[in-house]
């Protein structure tokens, strides 16, 4: 993997990141309407990077009220993945 791909992965992941926490900021109506509207609209590498952002999030967030609306957030974004893609499209691993 080139030095520019490992970028474009970064800043994927960090854009995936923000994503996340501006979702945490809104309520949860508003936070599934924008989860929708990114899966639908970004780029397949994108969901996979959101996909693996969300999964770990959800996992691992310390504290347990916010990790529960990690895992709804994660939900909803695949529901969202299926409704795009007319096909489950697993887990991602996160054994990085």
């Amino acid at each position: 993997m080139g030095l520019l791909e490992t970028a474009g992965q970064v800043a994927r992941g960090a854009s995936a990141v923000a994503a996340i926490c501006e979702w945490l900021d809104m309520d949860d109506a508003s936070a599934f309407e924008r989860i929708e509207a990114r899966a639908a609209s970004s780029s397949t590498a994108e969901v996979d990077q959101l996909d693996e952002a969300l999964l770990a999030l959800a996992t691992m967030h310390l504290q347990p009220s916010v990790r529960e609306r990690l895992i709804k957030f994660y939900v909803a974004f695949k529901v969202a993945e299926l409704q795009r893609y007319q096909e489950w499209r697993g887990f991602p691993s996160l054994s990085a």
